[in-house]
């Protein structure tokens, strides 16, 4: 497959989002937050979307350049106006108000409103493990996805990330995760490559199953686990949406298509100090002693080992890092016409 080198790929992003108004810090910070997901094997969530971010800047979609306001009501919470900015923007300082709250009560929470898509959830627990603490976080969308029972895209596919601080040479802990059975931007990657979705993810818009990417996107995707993986999708709702004051269910705003409203995306971020319970070194310590037990278990009939959420990601990065990141030729044309719009030149492409 098609190779770019990383940090050239970082630089030329970056330069379209500054050409479209946003600051050089906000520019090269949405640079990263789109490599990040493609590095971490998550291209869904990755450089497939610059093209739709820069088009919601341009058509007045999504602000540039926010001004981002926080209220502390109580010790230990933050409320966070995002103005309209991009996720990763406001998404980043939500988190750094939640560490921040960490840091004085033990346990921080900051509740987001007024922004938008963040694409790869775990890209935001960084700003709380490189900080001592244990970092969650979850956001509601643009409604793609049915509850329980039902055929109508009511929520999102709500995802649910979380991250432990790691030391050096130990096996670190991270999940990041959607609640509907495929992610929706997996979909959105089929559809562009006119390839089937696999069975079990979408019903069209007659609530019939469907492998058509086609008619997924029309209809509803589907939450995980039946009537379990459906409660906690709309857990999510409740914390990401309703408890913070932004949109939900229905009303979340979509800018791709929403010409009068605002997403009015939700998020929620969770801080746990680890020094508020013991020593940093002691946990970390205890969690790679944990992660062996797993990892030392004989594996099931049919798998050649038991992995630690984390261990698969940390290795993609390690790999893309040296060799570059992969694109698809259909993922590269939409880039390079993209970034051509604003004036920048997609880095060589190598075989």
């Amino acid at each position: 497959m098609p190779r770019i080198n990383a940090d050239a790929l970082r630089q030329a992003i970056a330069a379209a989002f500054e050409a479209v108004g946003m600051s050089a810090e906000d520019a090269a910070l949405c640079a990263q937050w789109q490599l990040a997901a493609d590095m971490a094997g998550v291209i869904s969530h990755g450089t497939v979307r610059v093209g739709m971010y820069l088009d919601a800047i341009e058509r007045g979609r999504m602000n540039p350049r926010p001004n981002i306001t926080v209220s502390n009501p109580r010790s230990g919470v933050a409320l966070v106006d995002g103005d309209n900015g991009l996720g990763a923007v406001v998404g980043v300082r939500g988190m750094a108000e939640a560490v921040k709250c960490a840091k004085i009560a033990g346990i921080g929470i900051a509740s987001v409103r007024r922004s938008n898509h963040y694409g790869r959830a775990a890209f935001f627990l960084d700003g709380a493990t490189e900080a001592g603490c244990i970092g969650l976080t979850v956001s509601n969308g643009a409604p793609v996805m049915a509850t329980y029972g039902g055929s109508k895209a009511v929520i999102c596919t709500n995802p649910i990330a979380a991250a432990t601080p790691v030391a050096e040479g130990q096996t670190p802990f991270a999940i990041d995760m959607a609640t509907s059975v495929g992610a929706f931007g997996k979909i959105r990657v089929a559809e562009r490559e006119r390839k089937p979705i696999p069975e079990g993810w979408a019903v069209d818009i007659e609530g019939n199953p469907t492998t058509d990417p086609d008619l997924a996107v029309k209809g509803a995707l589907i939450p995980f686990a039946g009537a379990k993986g459906s409660a906690l999708a709309l857990l999510v709702e409740v914390l990401a949406g309703v408890l913070g004051g932004a949109n939900f269910g229905t009303d979340v705003g979509n800018p791709n298509y929403d010409r009068n409203r605002p997403a009015d995306v939700g998020h929620t971020f969770i801080a746990i100090d680890i020094a508020a319970f013991m020593p940093l070194e002691m946990f970390t310590g205890r969690v790679d002693r944990l992660a062996h037990m797993i990892t030392s278990a004989r594996p099931m009939a049919g798998f050649d080992a038991v992995r630690f959420p984390g261990q698969g990601t940390a290795e993609r990065r390690r790999q893309t890092a040296e060799r570059g990141i992969e694109m698809a030729d259909t993922a590269i044309v939409a880039l390079r016409d993209a970034l051509g719009k604003r004036g920048v030149v997609l880095p060589e492409v190598m075989d």
